[in-house]
């Protein structure tokens, strides 16, 4: 007999129990029920043969595509586009099961976007990573199906998601039509999201337990000064909009607060993959189930309370990486062994 699955325990986190315990989070699972408190979003099916032209275009190289397999990327770019420009202001685009957001550290459009978000006059470590986040979330913003392609064919975690759907379907007839079960294109409205609203929430046995912001390589005065009301405005968000709703009992939260209120980003499973943040899945885990009775809201809400305490390795050399891409104008930037801590923090979170 099985072992019973245990999400957070790291034996069983791979294989079949894994994949289906998970795929209950991908955001087509949950967006009918729940897109008034949400961005706009637009589904499109992977193609099986879209999915092995991604794949081989990242492990190979785009000068290794065939000539069917050029031809299919063209055509994902033009079903893109369409669904894009329902969008005036532009677009975010993954797949059900993530985002390609690993992609931002290899383009060229992240220095560019840094160059409109860092302040030249004035030297700030801590303001200078905010630019940077700033920057790299801007640069998932697409505006058009070339643009959302090339994030897919550039990222590690879109060709790993892919690869493990495409033998999922091995089973499946051979032709270029077959959709990918449990794998989607999703096209959401761009909508921006200052980096000291955007947070983490734990929830348990429906009952939101903990909360963290979600960029901790940055210290916000405005986060600490306002901490008790942005425990107030999630737990009632929460109550209210969501406790209820979910179809699941528990689940790691994104949470983004707006000039008109709080939205859900998306949903991640209770799991010892998924990024705890601030927190850790094992040594937390009492705090994580049960919350803390002393804390505002009863949560146990973490944030970066000083820049002393701001999570920074690696990001001392922003001024110099936009220095060298001003210099060079290199239109591939890679970034350095010092800069993987930060890097890693990115992907992961």
């Amino acid at each position: 007999m099985a072992d019973e699955f245990d999400p957070l325990n790291e034996a069983h986190a791979s294989g079949s129990r894994a994949k289906e315990y998970t795929d209950q989070y991908d955001v087509d699972r949950w967006y009918e029920k729940l897109q008034d408190i949400t961005f706009k979003t637009e589904f499109a099916p992977v193609y099986r043969f879209e999915a092995e032209a991604i794949t081989c275009s990242y492990q190979r190289g785009k000068s290794k595509l065939t000539d069917a397999q050029k031809a299919a990327l063209e055509k994902l770019e033009g079903r893109l586009e369409k669904l894009i420009e329902k969008f005036p202001q532009g677009a975010f685009v993954r797949l059900s099961t993530r985002s390609p957001k690993d992609a931002v550290l290899l383009s060229p459009k992240l220095y560019e976007n840094l160059e409109k978000f860092i302040n030249d006059e004035t030297e700030d470590p801590n303001a200078d990573t905010v630019a940077w986040y700033k920057a790299a979330v801007h640069t998932m913003k697409v505006t058009s199906g070339a643009e959302a392609v090339a994030l897919l064919c550039s990222s590690g975690r879109s060709n790993t998601d892919l690869t493990a759907a495409i033998d999922a379907n091995k089973s499946k007839d051979e032709g270029e039509d077959v959709e990918l079960d449990d794998m989607h294109l999703i096209v959401r409205e761009w909508t921006c999201v200052e980096p000291q609203m955007e947070f983490r929430g734990f929830c348990y046995k429906r009952k939101l337990r903990a909360v963290c912001q979600y960029f901790t390589s940055c210290y916000f005065p405005e986060t600490v000064e306002n901490k008790n009301e942005i425990a107030k405005t999630l737990v009632k968000f929460f109550r209210k909009s969501i406790k209820d709703r979910i179809p699941f009992d528990n689940c790691v939260i994104d949470f983004a607060i707006m000039p008109d209120g709080p939205r859900v980003v998306e949903f991640n499973p209770w799991y010892i993959r998924t990024g705890p943040v601030m927190f850790k899945w094992l040594d937390d885990i009492q705090l994580l189930k049960h919350g803390n009775p002393g804390g505002p809201e009863g949560l146990e809400f973490r944030i970066i309370e000083s820049l002393e305490l701001r999570r920074a390795e690696g990001f001392g050399n922003v001024r110099d990486k936009l220095k060298m891409y001003r210099d060079a104008k290199n239109p591939t930037q890679t970034y350095e062994k010092s800069e993987e801590k930060f890097a890693a923090r990115w992907i992961v979170a």
